[in-house]
């Protein structure tokens, strides 16, 4: 009898918990299609206004979000030893660093919200690579299928996406030119020409915004791959170690922080612009400058963004998270060309459907793949 009881009980325990963990992901599902969403809105408000705001407000994310977690977990965190080695953490954060970096430095350079969104969704394509040619992974045919379907995808995107450049003629000095869906300062197109004239060669104005438009899409590539492998560590992390998704949150984004030193400089600058932005009456005359109060939005949603995707991986698993994110893109995108008028053109549509689709496809491929070598085990 008292076996019976103690099994009873020790079931009980267990739906308990699974029931908690159940709640705590759906939790995070309506975090990520809220908050994320909301969090894009306040981020292409913020570079219709100012396109080089990705190096300060990449920084005020990371340690809003480190401080954040640290306040609410009742400073736990910073007293007690992470369970994961902190030369893991200082990998992954490098790598949450560069990616992150690099994705906001890309709308100063001609790359528009939609499209960034749309190109974000093509990780899958990074993910199977970097699986397949870095850490030996074995995947399906549906697996190569959805990555072919999201590759032409991402090319009739970026082919469009071009066009759109190719439409700008001119740029004379201290003009600003308006591109999609972006503010665009002229400062970086000065550099170029500066660049490309040292080396020899002589370019027109659409030349030169073509030019800057690739270096963008090249940094594009870098934060597709970056985000990769850490996706990939990151899963390998959980499984040695077991998922802790506020431990793996505070940690990553704490040591990522030193490393804006290396921006300090330009920080400085477009807190000053930002200062000097248009002033909005919040209440009884007081007032705030706009630039400041879209930041204060864009990292409370940060924030509840980065937070919901950790439950839903720790869950219900990053393959539920990689489906509800792509969900949440599409959402995104919709949004952006609706409310902010952007342009996409027919091929812009028929790219982003071929990526959204074949990221659906590899999410079903993962799991089916999963559930196949689960059966092999068993």
């Amino acid at each position: 009898d008292n076996t019976k009881e103690l099994i009873k009980n020790e079931n009980n325990k267990i739906n308990k918990n699974n029931n908690e963990n159940n709640k705590q992901g759906w939790i995070g599902i309506f975090q990520i299609i809220v908050g994320c969403c909301a969090n894009n809105i306040f981020l292409e408000r913020m570079i219709r206004i100012d396109s080089k705001v990705g190096p300060p407000l990449t920084m005020f994310q990371f340690l809003f979000v480190s401080s954040m977690v640290c306040f609410v977990d009742g400073f736990k965190q910073t007293f007690v030893k992470p369970k994961v080695p902190y030369k893991d953490y200082i990998v992954l954060s490098t790598l949450s660093f560069i990616s992150s970096i690099f994705n906001n430095l890309a709308f100063a350079y001609g790359i528009s919200q939609t499209f960034n969104v749309v190109f974000r969704s093509a990780n899958l394509f990074a993910n199977y690579l970097v699986g397949l040619l870095i850490f030996g992974f074995n995947y399906s045919k549906l697996h190569l299928f959805s990555t072919i379907l999201v590759s032409i995808g991402v090319i009739l995107e970026t082919l469009a996406e071009a066009a759109v450049q190719t439409q700008i003629k001119e740029c004379r000095s201290n003009c600003q030119i308006i591109t999609n869906n972006n503010s665009i300062d002229n400062s970086n197109i000065m550099e170029i020409r500066n660049l490309i004239e040292y080396i020899g060669f002589s370019v027109n104005e659409e030349q030169l915004l073509l030019i800057r438009w690739i270096c963008g899409v090249l940094m594009m590539l870098i934060t597709t791959f970056g985000l990769a492998l850490q996706g990939h560590l990151q899963a390998a992390k959980n499984k040695k170690y077991g998922a802790n998704s506020r431990e793996s949150l505070f940690w990553v984004h704490t040591f990522s922080i030193p490393l804006f030193l290396f921006f300090i400089s330009g920080i400085n600058e477009q807190m000053v612009k930002w200062n000097n932005s248009k002033s909005i009456e919040i209440f009884n005359n007081i007032t705030i400058p706009e630039m400041w109060l879209l930041c204060i939005g864009n990292l409370i949603t940060q924030y509840i963004c980065a937070s919901g995707v950790h439950k839903v991986v720790a869950s219900f698993g990053s393959l539920t998270a990689s489906l509800i994110t792509s969900i949440r893109k599409c959402l995104t995108l919709i949004i952006s060309v609706w409310y902010f008028n952007s342009i996409f053109s027919l091929q812009h549509w028929i790219g982003s459907i071929l990526v959204f689709g074949g990221a659906t496809i590899y999410v079903i491929a993962e799991s089916l793949y999963t559930n196949e070598i689960k059966k092999k085990q068993d």
